[in-house]
């Protein structure tokens, strides 16, 4: 799997590339230098038939080189069955 995502804080704004995802979190692949507890709000882009995901704080548990592992600390109730729906039709072999 591989999904665009932008993100930023009052520190950084980027732009990245899910490589891992489950409801909970995920593997970023970056350029942008992270930090260790950083929060930053992420948005993942629309894709056919998924509307856009805004997910308001996911916290930067770990970095190692350009990968960075995020928790997702806050996900509304449209966000997350967005996010879940997604998440099937993957692990199901179809693209998002």
């Amino acid at each position: 799997m591989r999904l665009p995502v932008t993100f930023y804080n009052e520190r950084v704004k980027g732009e990245g590339i899910l490589l891992d995802l489950s409801i909970k979190g995920g593997v970023m692949e970056t350029d942008t230098p992270m930090q260790k507890d950083e929060v930053l709000c992420l948005r993942i882009p629309e894709s056919d038939p998924h509307p856009p995901i805004k997910i308001e704080a996911a916290g930067v548990r770990w970095v190692s080189r350009t990968r960075v592992g995020l928790e997702f600390l806050s996900l509304d109730m449209k966000a997350s069955a967005t996010l879940r729906s997604i998440i099937e039709n993957l692990s199901a072999g179809r693209s998002t």
